[in-house]
């Protein structure tokens, strides 16, 4: 009887091994295969069979697992014409199970030898054990078996059934080859995908800890923010402040004239207790323990460190669900107990002041530089915004250079001054102490930017706000924080000169004044040593008139442009 070849795929071992593609063509190759042998193998109606195990004898049935069920029984979609043989079909739950129509084993009676053929070419070296090579033809008469319309049995008898057998056992080998092949490349995929979770997780907890880092407290060398101040946390702080007063008892702030420091009111911290006091206790269910600190003394002493443990773990408590990675948490407490140190050295700084002379005046005087440099920030910052403003007036062609500059070190000294202060405001005006160094038109193009600064409410509400705290405060309250200045006297000038150090903006010999160079010692060597400016800086050729500065600045402006004139004549 003549057979239809069925169109198969030819495996190729020299793909890449576990490759997509090769894997996918094996599968393929595989389950057609063995199907369609499974199907032409004898089966009672009763049983199903399996490949009888290496050795002779004839097959010996036996129950089919359901996951080898599930695999073989596989829908074949042959293409070759029906056979004439007489309708039957067979039953139960074996891997030909499905093929139950005439024209079912018709089909398979022209596929099976090619089948068998396609094997050999598909599946090199795994049927060379074999003595006698098998074929197949379709015969309707199984010996031992009986009439069995549509199946195929072997050529040569006993013998062919045996090598029929032996394909099966071979197919069997391959597909536990092929089992294990496939389970080896789901483990090193697997192996794979861990080893990328394990990579992301470690780059999320890193990410994790820095973003808790940088929340909980800034770092201790940060760089300066524009305002002059490290990147603070407000949030925190007010939290750490909170917890650490309250385990103190919530001291009131009370103001002592002759003790306090600039006169502003402190915090009426808690004396150390001695020997044979109480201990106090808040007036709270959990009956929390008050710490009385020993500020005297370092934050090492038993005592303090107590009390810093103690104000970490109330943070610790209120932040600590915030995320289940151990390293964040680890990390988020020291952060915090950095913080409650930080604000425990704050309150021990102010209560030393209040009871050594020599540390009440170690602070003022801290306090006074803290302030200066604040209000030399503030107003560098306001003459940014200015310039902005200043190039939309003249042009962005007449203001080249002007960015350059415009630096902190540059401004001038303010100091509060008790003449002239408003009774009604209680506000105390700025004696402004100009620097001695800074050229006249240095100085004309600074009271330019002033003068734009002082016309526009906006630009003066975000340069005057309170001490110690931000710019950007609304135009509401410009009148309520701008502070009067009065230019000091010549003889209380700012004796500070140029910043030429290394690191520092670099300064051109047109921003030094004459009169300065002529009259310190070692000046007119400093000066003839800088560099003239860019001839791109059109800045110092820009004319400045009257009209555009403020009356009390054209005064002062007009004496240092005249002595400076004299001296270069």
């Amino acid at each position: 009887m003549s057979s239809q070849p069925a169109t198969q795929s030819t495996f190729d071992s020299s793909q890449n091994p576990g490759s997509p593609g090769q894997l996918s063509q094996m599968s393929n190759m595989y389950n057609t295969n063995i199907h369609a042998i499974h199907a032409a193998a004898p089966m009672s109606q009763s049983q199903p069979r399996l490949p009888a195990p290496p050795g002779l004898g004839p097959p010996q049935p036996a129950a089919m697992t359901q996951s080898q069920s599930q695999m073989y029984n596989v829908n074949m979609q042959p293409t070759g014409p029906p056979s004439s043989a007489p309708a039957s079909g067979m039953h139960g739950s074996g891997p030909a199970s499905n093929v139950t129509s005439e024209g079912d084993f018709g089909m398979l009676g022209n596929y099976a030898p090619a089948v068998h053929t396609g094997m050999h070419a598909q599946l090199p070296g795994q049927f060379e054990n074999m003595q006698h090579p098998p074929s197949v033809m379709w015969n309707s008469n199984v010996p031992g078996v009986g009439f069995v319309p549509g199946m195929l049995t072997p050529q040569h008898g006993p013998q062919g059934m045996m090598n029929m057998y032996v394909d099966m056992n071979t197919l069997r080998t391959f597909e536990e080859r092929m089992r294990n092949f496939m389970s080896s490349q789901i483990m090193e995929m697997q192996r794979e995908h861990h080893n990328e979770l394990a990579a992301i997780k470690k780059l999320l907890e890193d990410s994790m800890i820095a973003n808790q880092q940088a929340q909980i407290v800034p770092p201790a060398e940060g760089p300066l923010t524009k305002k002059g101040r490290k990147a603070q946390n407000t949030q925190l702080e007010a939290a750490v402040h909170e917890k650490c007063l309250y385990l103190l008892g919530d001291p009131p702030k009370r103001r002592k004239d002759d003790a306090d420091p600039g006169g502003k009111p402190y915090y009426d911290l808690p004396e150390p207790l001695v020997l044979g006091d109480t201990p106090r206790f808040a007036d709270d269910p959990e009956r929390t323990k008050l710490h009385n600190p020993h500020w005297l003394s370092p934050a090492s002493h038993p005592v303090n460190a107590a009390y810093i443990d103690a104000a970490t773990d109330l943070l610790y408590q209120e932040r600590v669900n915030e995320t289940d990675v151990a390293s964040i948490r680890l990390a988020m407490k020291r952060r915090l107990k950095q913080a409650v140190k930080k604000y425990f050295e704050s309150l021990r700084s102010q209560y030393k002041a209040r009871v050594s002379e020599e540390a009440r005046t170690k602070r003022e005087g801290k306090m006074r530089d803290d302030r200066q440099n604040m209000r030399k920030h503030r107003k560098c910052d306001a003459m940014r915004i200015s310039a902005r403003k200043l190039k939309k007036i003249v042009g962005r062609e007449n203001v080249h250079g002007l960015k350059e500059l415009l630096h902190t070190d540059w401004m001038s000294s303010e100091d509060t001054a008790d003449e002239g202060a408003n009774l009604t405001r209680m506000v105390k005006p700025l004696k402004v102490r100009q620097l001695g160094w800074r050229s006249p038109s240095l100085n004309r193009i600074y009271a330019r930017l002033q003068f734009l600064m002082a016309i526009d409410l906006s630009l003066a509400s975000e340069s005057e706000p309170e001490d110690n705290t931000h710019i950007g405060v609304s135009t509401s309250t410009v009148f309520t924080h701008y502070r009067r200045r009065f230019r000091g006297p010549a003889d209380e000038a700012d004796e500070r000169e140029p910043p030429i150090e290394a690191g520092q903006a670099t300064i051109w010999r047109e921003c030094v004044s004459t009169r300065w160079a002529e009259q310190t010692p070692g000046g007119e060597e400093l000066r003839d040593a800088l560099s003239t400016h860019p001839e791109n800086f059109t800045i110092f050729d820009l004319e400045i008139p009257d009209c555009d500065l403020s009356p009390q600045d054209l005064a002062w402006l007009a004496d240092g442009e005249e002595s400076d004139d004299d001296e270069a004549e």
